[in-house]
């Protein structure tokens, strides 16, 4: 698969929750699913 390809079948995954729940860390990847829920037009929440 490409790179757009795994992009919209995470926002695919995301928008079947509805909702998530995003922890912060240090790293890149929770503000990268933060980014895709967005986009997924997906309710967020983070700490």
């Amino acid at each position: 698969m490409e790179v757009q390809e795994n992009y919209q079948k995470l926002q695919k995954i995301l928008r079947e929750m509805d909702c998530v729940v995003i922890a912060f860390s240090s790293g890149v990847d929770p503000v990268f699913l933060l980014k895709a829920a967005q986009d997924a037009r997906v309710t967020a929440y983070w700490q």
